[in-house]
């Protein structure tokens, strides 16, 4: 039986394709080593042939785990490393070495490493390698190669350890950190809510604002809110708290961060105070693997619609209505890293409650030889600035060695003084650290002592721990006693500025935070609490913590806890919650919440709240609840809904809430924008560290590493909150863009600075799809697998059956160069001539029959 000649070809392309696959089958080394018994195996050509009986050549398919040449995005892997993203560049194979060759620049490999002054010492020549345009590690370091995995694009370096620093490979050069362009944006929140209650009706406004302008190696930066509320028949009322404003850079020489303007001080050794002034201080973000410390974490049950504001001092650092039941809150806009956080809740119908929430530094073990230092010199920043003192802090932490860290500190003003010495210890059974400090300080009025003088002691033990056999973790559990006299700089500060002020004195307090796995399918326990009281004896003490147990079933998830408050007025207040989450359908998307609450002081409240998502990619989040809250006189049904609806370039939240003698609405929206010198772009996605991505054409494309950014229609689009001074890969989905637009690369590593705003290219083709059917002079095919190089443009590309040759062009007419062989007569040139739109009857994209001459 004689096959048609489109059988013929089907059949030599999958000899073609299950030559190449063997070939690529086995393991292969690049430019360099020893070629193993398969480097040089040869194909059968007479499996392959056109019409005229002549053999495709197939000298290529003979070498190891042939590619093209060109560049290549790779995952680098050193000694089974991963070290990150790196652009490869494949060389021809030479006869003298017949294999590809593969090269890295030199700022691609200065995190490699590679120590360099062990290599000049046995290679003399290693300085000149190196500083060549395409550096080939195996001629660079003596007994290294590089594998090639091109399928899976990764590549893979061996390099003797006898030739590595000993670091991390976290760690990155510097000179690699990008300081991004001259640029500025805007993070927005704003919050509108109205409610009525008992026939009086009122408003309230909230916008919480990030501005940020980038230029040169400096950051300026302002934080602020903006509170307007209207009680009817009342004359409106509005405030702006400007929490922070300033200057910041990076002084890469020390590790540090140079900042000036209105901040805070660090919160290492010392209460954090906020200030206006200078402060250099040691960020261990620029060193690798660290550590960034201790950041609370904000628990909650809400009964209804509520509205959530966190206060800092006086200062509001994060305000936003939550939907009915549990709430967590573990991303605060950061002020200097401390500072006990006071949190009130208030519920749709009036009803509100406050709870604090410790904040201060863990325990801070560092390494032997490292050093953290913080100078900060300024005027301390209050609501009345007439009396507010000058001021100088410093603070060293030392890594003595594996077991002690060592660290001073000192403040100075005018009558005030204040010093501590401490000591961390690194032990079996935990790390613990003991400081004392004295203080010093003088008033113009006099104290209860009778004169203008005060001095006294405070003490502080602090342990943290993770008990491996049973995985509790001690978190952060703290005890402070401090004499009569002592006097924090914070206290010293408040009563200049209004020496009205009482001064009560604190006496001890204690923190502590636990939990504890209970095992597979068993759940897991927490403990939470903080007590402190005062030498004043009339103020009383302030205690509170909170127990609960949480764990997941087969049928949902449940959490209880109890709570118990006692405030300096002796009010207790002993709470109890229990939650159930219920998922309903197939996909669990939407989900049933059961809440009980009840209170000792006389209210009950159980809500019944269902919530779920719409969309794809969740885009539409909503919910539904109903509740009764009952205390001593009064029993109130309520009910409400909320929306929340995300697109790539804002969040929208809405909601309503009513009861039996109340009603409250909301809006709000936040998001951000980003301006720069070719335009702005939106995103809904804020933080610090972005990156600016140019993909011109590429409008629609979806940026991985958001959630839901898009490349806009001026081609541009932002990724935000990076971590800088480390490596990230920033992708681009393709999916959704036009067919006319091509991507030369759907991932770009980037190393920012801390707030830096970087500009990265994605270099696109743009040109209409066209399939050309290539044929020979004398009615010929091309034979599959030919070499085609576009005259125009460099770029290379492969014949496919039957002639078939998928292009992109940018203009109707081209030159192709055609190879499959190494003779003259084996090789010929198409000059084509198409249009960009199709035509009827064709498939997918138009086709053109062209003679190769």
């Amino acid at each position: 039986m004689r096959l048609k000649a489109t059988e013929k070809n089907f059949i030599k392309f999958i000899y073609l394709v299950f030559f190449q696959l063997l070939s690529c089958a086995f393991s292969v080394k690049a430019e360099d080593g020893n070629l193993d018994q398969y480097s040089n195996t040869e194909f059968n050509p007479t499996f392959l042939q056109d019409k005229t009986g002549r053999s495709v050549d197939l000298t290529m398919f003979s070498k190891k785990n042939y590619v093209i040449p060109g560049s290549y995005s790779l995952d680098v892997f050193v000694n089974n490393e991963r070290i990150g993203r790196k652009t490869v560049t494949v060389l021809e194979a030479t006869r003298k070495k017949n294999r590809n060759l593969y090269c890295f620049e030199k700022k691609q490999i200065s995190n490699l490493g590679i120590d360099f002054n062990k290599l000049s010492i046995v290679k003399k020549d290693s300085n000149k390698k190196l500083n060549s345009s395409c550096v080939f590690i195996s001629e660079l370091v003596p007994n290294s190669s590089v594998e090639i995995d091109i399928f899976n694009l990764k590549a893979f370096l061996t390099i003797p350890q006898a030739y590595l620093q000993k670091k991390d490979f976290s760690s990155i050069d510097p000179k690699e950190w990008k300081s991004g362009i001259n640029a500025g944006f805007l993070d927005y929140s704003l919050n509108s809510f109205d409610s009525e209650s008992g026939g009086s009706r009122q408003s309230q406004f909230t916008a919480g604002l990030t501005v940020g302008l980038n230029y040169g190696e400096w950051r300026l930066r302002h934080n602020g809110s903006y509170n307007k509320s209207q009680i009817e028949n009342y004359k409106s009322t509005s405030t702006y708290d400007a929490i922070s404003s300033y200057a910041q850079r990076d002084v890469t020489g020390i590790k540090s961060q140079l900042t000036v303007g209105e901040y805070y001080t660090a919160s290492d050794l010392f209460d954090s105070v906020p200030y206006t002034g200078f402060q250099i201080a040691s960020d261990d973000r620029m060193l690798p693997d660290s550590q960034r410390g201790f950041a609370p974490t904000i628990r909650g049950v809400a009964q209804s619609n509520a509205q959530v504001t966190v206060r800092q001092g006086e200062s509001i650092i994060y305000q936003s209505s939550v939907p009915p039941g549990p709430f967590v809150i573990d991303q605060l806009f950061s002020t200097g890293y401390a500072g006990d956080l006071d949190v009130s809740i208030v519920e749709s119908d009036g009803r509100s409650r406050t709870f604090t929430v410790p904040y201060s530094s863990a325990v801070q073990l560092l390494r032997p030889g490292t050093t953290k230092f913080n100078i900060t010199g300024g005027r301390y920043r209050g609501k009345k600035l007439e009396n507010a003192p000058y001021f100088m802090q410093s603070t060293l932490q030392r890594g003595l060695s594996d077991t002690y860290t060592g660290y001073l500190g000192s403040i100075f003003s005018e009558d005030y003084f204040s010093g501590q010495a401490g000591v961390a210890v690194n032990t079996k059974i935990g790390s613990l650290a003991l400081d004392i400090t004295h203080s010093r300080a003088s008033f113009t009025t006099r104290l209860d002592d009778g004169t203008g003088n005060t001095k006294g002691n405070s003490y502080r033990i602090t342990y943290n721990k993770i008990i491996e056999l049973t995985k509790t973790n001690f978190t952060v559990a703290s005890y402070r006693f401090s004499s009569p006299g002592y006097m924090s700089f914070a206290d010293f500060a408040a009563r200049k500025t209004d020496e009205s002020i009482m001064a009560y004195p604190q006496r001890s307090r204690a923190q502590l935070n636990i939990s504890q796995p209970l095992g597979r399918r068993l759940g897991s326990i927490y403990i939470t609490g903080s007590a402190q009281n005062y030498w004043n004896k009339s103020y009383g003490s302030d205690v509170a913590y909170q127990a609960g147990y949480s764990n997941a079933f087969n049928w949902g998830s449940m959490d209880v806890s109890a709570s118990r408050a006692r405030s300096n007025l002796g009010i207790i207040e002993n709470e109890y919650t229990l939650s159930l989450s219920i998922p309903l359908g197939g996909r669990g998307s939407t989900y049933l919440h059961t809440s009980v609450n009840y209170s000792d002081q006389g209210s009950r409240s159980i809500q019944n709240n269902i919530s779920g998502t719409i969309g794809d990619e969740a885009d539409l989040n909503y919910g539904l609840y109903a509740g009764k809250n009952i205390d001593e006189q009064t029993s109130d049904n309520s009910h409400g809904v909320n929306l929340q609806y995300q697109n790539p370039y804002a969040s929208y939240m809405a909601s309503y809430s009513a009861g039996s003698n109340y009603n409250q609405k909301s809006i709000g929206v936040n998001g951000s924008f980003t301006a720069y010198s070719d335009g702005i772009s939106f995103s809904r996605q804020q933080g610090e560290t972005r990156v600016l991505i140019q993909a011109e054409g590429a409008e629609g494309a979806k940026l991985s590493n958001t959630g839901g950014g898009v490349i806009g229609k001026n081609g541009f689009g932002v990724v935000s909150n990076l971590m800088p001074y480390r490596e990230n890969q920033v992708s681009i989905n393709p999916r959704g863009i036009s067919e006319n637009v091509e991507l030369d690369a759907t991932s770009q590593a980037v190393v920012p600075r801390y707030g830096s705003i970087v500009k990265l290219k994605f270099s696109t083709k743009t040109g209409a799809p066209v399939i050309l059917k290539l044929n020979k002079l004398n009615g010929g095919a091309i034979p599959v697998g030919s070499e085609v190089k576009d005259i125009g443009t460099g770029s290379m590309t492969w014949i496919g059956q039957e002639g078939r040759l998928f292009l992109r062009v940018s203009s109707t007419k081209g030159t192709l160069q055609v190879k499959w062989g190494q003779r003259n007569d084996e090789k010929c040139l198409v000059n084509y001539e198409v249009s960009t739109t199709p035509r009827k009857g064709d498939a997918i994209y138009p086709e053109y029959n062209e003679i190769c001459i």
